[in-house]
């Protein structure tokens, strides 16, 4: 299942898309892959 996130780096905010998954263990997981950064000025 995948879905979006936003987190604040210093003092800007980016989007990244969340792909959670299970690893060999059963453990569950995420990778997280950048989309974008969000402008401010909006």
């Amino acid at each position: 299942m995948a879905y979006l996130s936003q987190m604040k780096v210093g003092r800007h905010s980016y989007i990244y898309e969340v792909t959670g998954f299970r690893d060999e263990n059963g453990k569950p997981r995420n990778k997280k892959h950048p989309v974008g950064k969000i402008d401010p000025d909006i």
